[in-house]
């Protein structure tokens, strides 16, 4: 109900779009989290790990807004905490996709970041100049 009645807002009033998505984010994230079970054996139970899950997918976003004039201008040179919330981020979307749509889609975004990283070390015409964690922070989140 509260996300319907935030996007109808969104959709009317205005919201900066790193704040709408970053919402968006922590909405789906956190209902995913208690919808989908980790596993098909606890369907239908909600686990004590899916509801930290779902708080630190919470703790995320709100650790983005609460940074949120900072946050924007370090993307590029992402501090510490930077870095930790984001590799934090990833793995949660990570485990959302793996919870509700199978391995076959996180397997593939788990391959592009390794190919993100091992770039410069493979023949033309994959070669690239590689990423570092602070870009694919940056870029991610």
């Amino acid at each position: 109900m509260a996300s319907t009645l935030f996007h109808l807002y969104a959709a009317v009033g205005i919201v900066i779009t790193q704040v709408l998505r970053g919402i968006h984010v922590a909405i789906i994230l956190f209902l995913t989290f208690l919808v989908f079970p980790s596993l098909k054996r606890f369907k239908n139970r909600l686990l004590w790990y899916d509801v930290v899950l779902a708080l630190l997918s919470l703790a995320v976003i709100v650790y983005m807004l609460v940074e949120f004039d900072d946050f924007i201008y370090r993307a590029v040179v992402p501090t510490l905490w930077d870095k930790i919330f984001g590799i934090i981020l990833i793995l949660l979307i990570l485990e959302a996709s793996r919870r509700s749509t199978g391995l076959i889609m996180p397997g593939v975004v788990v391959l592009f970041i390794i190919y993100a990283f091992i770039g410069p070390w493979l023949p033309p015409p994959w070669t690239h100049r590689g990423y570092d964690v602070d870009r694919l922070v940056g870029t991610c989140t």
